[in-house]
Parts: structure tokens; sequence; C-alpha cells
């Protein structure tokens, strides 16, 4: 039975929100850092668009964008992108994959492939677009390897984030994804 979101509030919608921003920010932290092994550099420049696509299902309706558009300007400051390039990206990858609306639980390979797509998409699309408007030059082949790393360091952001909700969430709170 499909209930609607709309429709039902999770009792603890408004601290759920916040897990999300906060899961999604340690992502922003971590998405500054570059990782350096012998003679290449690891770019995670978009690392913290997983945290949007695993943003908690029964997030608060209203603060959820909110806290995703002023992640993006977290994370636009700490990489220097344009100022609202990562809110603007961030927001629309939200809205695409509605996470808030899923049905049911996320399997690893759905979740990837679903990642996968939707992330490739988006990105290339607004650099296209942003390349075309601004006139600047976009770097594709740094583009195209951060969306590799991306989806290389997926499956470990998505059982990181089981483990957790196994230790400090209740894992059998089934409205919780």
């Amino acid at each position: 039975m499909r209930t609607d979101f709309l429709l039902y509030r999770h009792p603890d919608d408004v601290p759920i929100a916040f897990q999300g921003a906060a899961f999604t920010l340690i992502l922003i932290i971590i998405s500054a850092l570059s990782f350096k092994t012998v003679q290449l550099v690891v770019p995670l420049g978009w690392l913290s668009l997983i945290g949007v696509f695993l943003w908690p299902r029964w997030s608060h309706a209203y603060l959820t964008p909110i806290l995703i558009a002023v992640l993006g300007l977290i994370s636009d400051l700490l990489l220097g992108r344009f100022l609202g390039l990562s809110s603007f990206i961030f927001l629309v990858f939200f809205w695409l994959v509605k996470p808030t609306q899923r049905e049911e639980r996320l399997s690893l390979m759905r979740g990837w492939l679903e990642f996968a797509f939707t992330s490739v998409v988006i990105l290339f699309f607004s650099f296209f677009i942003i390349g075309r408007v601004v006139d600047v030059p976009v770097g594709w082949l740094s583009l195209s390897r951060q969306i590799l790393v991306v989806l290389a360091v997926f499956p470990i952001i998505f059982a990181l984030r089981a483990l957790f909700r196994r230790w400090i969430i209740d894992p059998n709170d089934v409205n919780y994804q």
C-alpha cells in the first residue's frame, strides 16, 4: 500500500532532515579534500551528490530544499565554483530523483544505476549549458574523472550509511530509508 508523502508526516521529520544535511555536509567536506596517489590526484568534487541522492525519505517537506540550497552554497564556497551552481544542481538532482517519494528501500544495484544515470545527465547537461551561456571552457576530462570516481565510491558510502543506520538509528523504522 502506497502512503503519499504529503499525507503522512513522520514524527521526527525535522531531525531527519538535519540528519540528511549533516550526512551531505560531511561529504562536502570530504570532497573539498583532494587525495593524491603516487602520480594521480583523485578528484572528489561531486561526492556530495551521493548525500543528496540518499537524502532520508521522510525528511521535512519544506525544510529540505532550503537545507539543500544552503549546502550547495557551502559547497561552492569550499570548492571555488560559481556561487549558486551547486545549489542549482543539487536542487534539480533532488527534484529528479525524488527521495522523499520513494515507495520502497533502495537496493545497492538499483540505487547505483539510478544515481549513475541521473548524475551523469545532470552534470554533463549543466556544464554544457554553462559552457555555452557563460562562454567558459569546461574541462570535460576532469568532469568525467570526477563522475567516475564518485560512481566508484557510491557503493562504499551506501554501505557505510547502512551501517550507521543500523547502529545509530532504529533499524526497524520502516519509514526511514
